[in-house]
């Protein structure tokens, strides 16, 4: 089971590694079109032909719900006391509190 998760992630890094090394390709387009285009394809045909049952979905939501509302009321208190006169910053502390840099985290679960 690992060979067959793993195979496919060594071809394609070699892959890229290869045409890196002799095309010289720019690594900013080949960046955005895996985070526009190719990742949330990933996500979305992964989430299509899932097969869970109905009640995961609602577990789910309810575990999200709880974590970003938890999240956010915890950087209520702690904006005010590390940014106590700066109201943009208080802003920016909540937004990292509460959404995490976790973009690609799931993906090599999927």
């Amino acid at each position: 089971m690992a060979v067959n998760v793993l195979l496919p992630v060594f071809l394609v890094v070699g892959v890229g590694w290869l045409l890196g090394r002799s095309l010289r390709l720019d690594p900013d387009p080949l960046a955005k079109l895996t985070f526009w285009i190719l990742s949330p394809a990933l996500i979305f045909e992964s989430l299509r032909t899932a097969q869970l049952p109905l009640e995961h979905y609602g577990i789910v939501t309810a575990f999200v719900v709880a974590h970003y509302g938890g999240m956010y009321l915890l950087s209520l208190p702690l904006r005010r006391l590390l940014f106590p006169d700066n109201p943009a910053a208080q802003a920016a502390a909540s937004l990292t509190l509460v959404f995490g840099n976790c973009g690609y985290l799931g993906l090599p679960i999927l």
